[in-house]
Parts: C-alpha cells; sequence; structure tokens
C-alpha cells in the first residue's frame, strides 16, 4: 500500500512469524533500504537497532536477509555471492547485498494456524507459488522437485512475470539430468533478454561442478556453448 511504511510492515512481521512474542523486544525488523539512515554506511557487524516506542529490535547487518518486492511481481530473495546479477536487484542498494544469507531462511518453517481475513488469501496456483517454492527447493537442493514444480507450472500455461524467474527450474532441469529441458528454457531466457546470461552461467557452473560426468552431460555443455558466453 502507497501509504505503508517499513515499520508498520515491521509490525506485522512479527506479529505472523513470531511465534515466542516478547513484550520488550522484536525478532525480525525489516528496513526500506531507500529509507533509512541507519544503511547509508554499511560494514561487517554494524549493529542494526531501533526503537519502536515500548519494544527494540537489535541485530547485526551479517544477519540480514535482503528482499525485493513491488505490487503484483513475485518476491526476489538475493543471494550473496550472486545477487548482483539479479536484475531486479537494481532496486536495491548493492552495499547490502554481500549481507544477504539465505540460510537464515527456514526450510520448513512453522505453518499458519489463523491467517488474517483482512489479508488476502494465500494463492497457490500462480506463477510466483510456482517460482517462489522452486527457488525453495533448489536452496534445499530438491532438484527433482523443482523440475516437477516447472512441469506443473508449464503444463498448466503460467508465464514468468520476469524471464530469469525461469532459472531455478533450469537448476532443477539440470541436476535432474533433463538436459534438453535446461537447454531450451536457457535459450529462451538469453533469447528474450541477454543481460541474463551472467545469472545464467552461475546456475550452470553449479550444475557442472555438482553433477557427475557422462557423454549426456558433455554433449549438453557442448550445445550450451552455443547460447551462453560464459567466462572460464
Amino acid at each position: 500500500p502507497d501509504f505503508m511504511n517499513d515499520l508498520s510492515f515491521m509490525m506485522t512481521l512479527n506479529w505472523l512469524y513470531d511465534q515466542n512474542p516478547n513484550e520488550e523486544s522484536l525478532q525480525y525488523g525489516l528496513f526500506f533500504s531507500d529509507s533509512r539512515g541507519m544503511l547509508e554506511t554499511i560494514s561487517a557487524q554494524m549493529p542494526l537497532v531501533y526503537d519502536q516506542r515500548m519494544v527494540k529490535f537489535e541485530s547485526e547487518i551479517e544477519k540480514s536477509l535482503v528482499i525485493s518486492y513491488n505490487q503484483n511481481s513475485c518476491l526476489h530473495v538475493f543471494a550473496a555471492d550472486h545477487g548482483a546479477l539479479n536484475p531486479s536487484s537494481r532496486h536495491v542498494d548493492p552495499q547490502i547485498l554481500p549481507f544477504s544469507d539465505q540460510d537464515l531462511i527456514k526450510l520448513h518453517p512453522p505453518q499458519f494456524s489463523n491467517w488474517p481475513e483482512f489479508f488476502d488469501p494465500i494463492t497457490t496456483d500462480s506463477w510466483c507459488q510456482s517460482y517462489q517454492l522452486a527457488e525453495l527447493a533448489v536452496q534445499r537442493g530438491a532438484y527433482a522437485e523443482a523440475a516437477q514444480l516447472g512441469d506443473q507450472a508449464f503444463s498448466d500455461g503460467a508465464v514468468p512475470q520476469k524471464i530469469w524467474e525461469l532459472a531455478p527450474f533450469i537448476e532443477g532441469y539440470g541436476f535432474s539430468s533433463r538436459w534438453e529441458d535446461a537447454l531450451n528454457l536457457t535459450a529462451e531466457v538469453v533469447a528474450t533478454d541477454h543481460r541474463t546470461e551472467e545469472l545464467l552461467c552461475v546456475v550452470w557452473d553449479r550444475i557442472e561442478s555438482g553433477m557427475p560426468e557422462s557423454e549426456k552431460k558433455q554433449t549438453a555443455f557442448t550445445q550450451l556453448e552455443e547460447v551462453l558466453s560464459c567466462k572460464d
């Protein structure tokens, strides 16, 4: 909403996710990077302290998770090592990206017992749901699950909002030895937006180092050279 600020969302975040609320401290902080003076000069182990009337939030910059979200788009969570290659990073202060720790994401979080009625219902059949679940699956190494999510999304006719959101499905297919599917998606992404090449090179580098050698793998990477121009 246009008239909500980061502190308003911070209260909601704690209300929803803090399973053991404390009257004096907040477990989670939420700050818009373009509106907080505390983020003007960022350094390792920098304290993040904010007093919100009767309660206080205290943490360190190294315990951060950097995200980007715009209304009617998917939530994007940045990785510290290659977050800058994500096109959505242009909306984020580049100083913060190296401190984004995806390991802070709980892979098996508790379910909401009572989703507030005044919030929009949680959707399970949207492109963003498929993309975000695939990103989470790749993070925990569940590549077959990411591939299955891709199969279902494409079968349903889902269309990516951003072409590079196909990246986790490429990784899922690659790690499932579905080389043709991975190559076809890669060609589609590059043909649509050449700026995605560096990001896709990171994805394929993980596949190359994580998959055992085989004739089919070697053939796939030979074909990949016709699609991507990755630096050694």
